[in-house]
């Protein structure tokens, strides 16, 4: 019989008060923000509500015509989600919830088989509390799903390398997640790039060297069916072209990956890595290189495709639970200097980490934090009240996103309702066209009976006082109040008796 490690034991235990912080962290968000156009486009690839439905053939087919930036095994994982518990975006939204809390556990797989168990919890606890990677929990995108294959992928291949003998099923992970890492996204190729560079550099050239290479072939060929799509990406480089003016460069990236990482908190990280460097065990060494090759191998990637602007650092997060083992070897080596210096420093850096989620907004210059227009609330508020040939007008301030974008984001949410809608928003081209565009709204309004004004709270836009005289034309104010909190929403009729309520 098998003793339990007493040591490994406790520290493993810990994980469950670490888990249910990083649930409450990711699940207190799933429902709080609109569906933004990046998540949108993840409904559209997946085949939810009036996109569907879809099988993975058909998922494979319309993602190479119309989404080739983006390979298909994370649309046919959240198909399958889709099917088990609906389409609603909360739920959706939970799988990323789920595979964040898996990538933060195999963390401390990671750090504790190369390390030790204590360099484990830290690293388990740094990637619980990051502010940045909480964000991505409660986001309908691959980005949790491409950390788990990652940190999966490379704890896999240094169990087969660095021990004698590895159980039949840790090979089959190791092949599983070289596979599945290219389908989930074009970038989750680099984290297998990093293992290659150290498997053809330090690992021993004998047979078990050449199965791990005859696996990483083996991957790359079952791959090839998806090639000619990756390959066409680089044919319609508008995209490449519109984001390049914007690229960080490679010293904007280093600064802005110390900042997200950290909370915020520079200095201890820092601090951190370098005495991460400082230690002289091999596992340590290891997981040093990786570190740094990965790194290297994102920033190289930057310079030629010129993609990552300052809110599209999420193509960095492969990084995460690489930096937060090497963040925990750092702790590790405090603790043996100052243990208490260590305590004081892991509960400052898990303070800023929930402080930067829960009261400040770490994350508010990244893509998607801009779509602040609660369609998701005017959806639910005005459901209870609705009857045949109702419209709703939601008014976007200048401020909350562009309104083309929320024309197709409200297609989804007022679509289940069988609800009209009008997006108005003060013209990009200036109040020169802003008659022309309120006559051709109010020629439409001026036939239905009920109209419902739906707007986010705070300074209002700057025509919609004309708009709401004009609407004052042909329908009277409803004196009831059918919003809620994060949510001004009105009715005008034509006649009083066709109040809600």
């Amino acid at each position: 019989m098998t003793m339990l490690n007493p040591v490994r034991s406790r520290f493993w235990w810990w994980l469950i008060p670490l888990l249910l912080l990083a649930a409450w962290l990711g699940a207190r968000s799933l429902n709080t923000d609109v569906v933004w156009i990046d998540e949108y486009h993840s409904l559209q690839d997946t085949g939810v509500s009036f996109f569907g439905p879809r099988g993975p053939a058909d998922i494979w087919v319309k993602l190479a015509e119309r989404n080739p930036w983006h390979s298909p095994g994370y649309f046919m994982l959240l198909n399958v989600w889709y099917r088990l518990i609906g389409g609603d975006p909360a739920m959706l939204r939970a799988m990323s919830l789920f595979l964040g809390l898996l990538t933060i556990a195999w963390t401390y797989r990671l750090g504790r088989d190369l390390v030790g168990p204590r360099a484990g919890l830290y690293a388990a606890v740094v990637l619980g509390s990051s502010a940045f990677y909480a964000h991505f929990l409660h986001e309908m995108r691959v980005y949790t799903l491409f950390t788990l294959l990652a940190v999966f992928t490379t704890w896999t291949y240094l169990r087969i390398v660095r021990r004698p003998a590895a159980p039949r099923w840790v090979w089959l992970g190791l092949f599983l997640g070289c596979v599945a890492l290219p389908y989930a996204h074009y970038y989750a190729t680099l984290p297998v790039f990093a293992l290659a560079i150290y498997h053809l550099l330090f690992v021993k050239k004998d047979r078990r060297w050449w199965y791990v290479v005859g696996i990483f072939v083996l991957a790359a060929v079952l791959f090839v069916p998806w090639m000619s799509v990756f390959l066409s990406v680089f044919n319609r480089t508008q995209e490449f072209e519109r984001l390049a003016p914007r690229a960080l460069s490679a010293t904007d990236a280093l600064v802005a990956l110390s900042y997200y990482f950290s909370n915020g908190a520079h200095v201890l990280f820092l601090a951190l890595v370098a005495l991460a460097f400082t230690a002289k065990t091999r596992g340590a060494r290891v997981l040093l290189f990786l570190t740094v090759a990965l790194l290297l191998l994102l920033l190289l990637t930057n310079e030629v495709l010129q993609i990552m602007h300052s809110g599209r650092l999420r193509y960095l997060i492969a990084m995460w639970p690489l930096l937060s083992v090497t963040v925990g070897i750092g702790l590790l080596r405090l603790r043996m200097w100052r243990p208490l210096a260590a305590a004081l420093v892991l509960a400052v850096w898990v303070f800023f980490g929930l402080w930067n989620t829960v009261v400040s907004d770490l994350t508010a210059g990244l893509d998607g934090s801009s779509y602040t227009f609660p369609l998701h609330l005017a959806s639910k508020a005005v459901k209870p009240y609705l009857q045949p040939g109702d419209v709703i007008v939601n008014y976007v301030r200048d401020d909350d996103g562009p309104a083309l974008q929320y024309e197709r984001i409200a297609a989804f949410y007022y679509a289940q309702l069988d609800l009209d809608y009008l997006m108005e928003q003060t013209p990009k081209t200036g109040l020169d066209d802003w008659p022309a565009q309120l006559a051709e709204h109010r020629a439409v309004l001026a036939a239905r009976e009920r109209v419902w004004l739906a707007r986010a709270p705070g300074e209002a836009p700057v025509t919609l006082g004309e708009f709401e005289t004009a609407l004052l034309e042909t329908h009277v104010r409803c004196e009831a109040d059918y919003g809620r909190e994060g949510l001004l929403l009105s009715l005008y009729v034509t006649s009083p008796e066709l109040c809600a309520g």
